[in-house]
């Protein structure tokens, strides 16, 4: 998600922060769209949208599915904006909410 990534290439900052491959993610029901940050998703939603460096995921805002680019505190959304998470749980309870974006206030 940083414009230099610590993930290796080949492998996507997954669930939890873990570097994990694509091909590991897919069978466990992620999703992932080739969209880039901006454009509009050809699958509907989708954990995963972007390249390496520019990731984000693919959400619905005011009918239009676009690759939204991943933010991870509010302090990263403009004027306006909120800040939206994909909740995972933890296996010690509890949530995972690493995996956000900003989307327009009072949608």
């Amino acid at each position: 998600m940083a414009a230099v990534p610590g993930c290796p290439t080949g492998t996507v900052c997954g669930v939890h922060g873990l570097c994990i491959e694509q091909s590991v993610l897919e069978p466990l029901g992620f999703a992932f769209d080739p969209a880039l940050i901006g454009e509009t998703c050809s699958n509907g939603y989708a954990e995963f949208c972007g390249t390496v460096g520019a990731r984000g995921a693919c959400i619905t805002l005011n009918g239009q599915t676009k690759c939204q680019p991943y933010k991870r505190a509010r302090s990263e959304c403009g004027p306006g904006e909120e800040l939206g998470f994909i909740n995972y749980p933890l296996s010690g309870g509890g949530y995972d909410r690493t995996t956000g974006w900003c989307y327009p206030d009072g949608l």
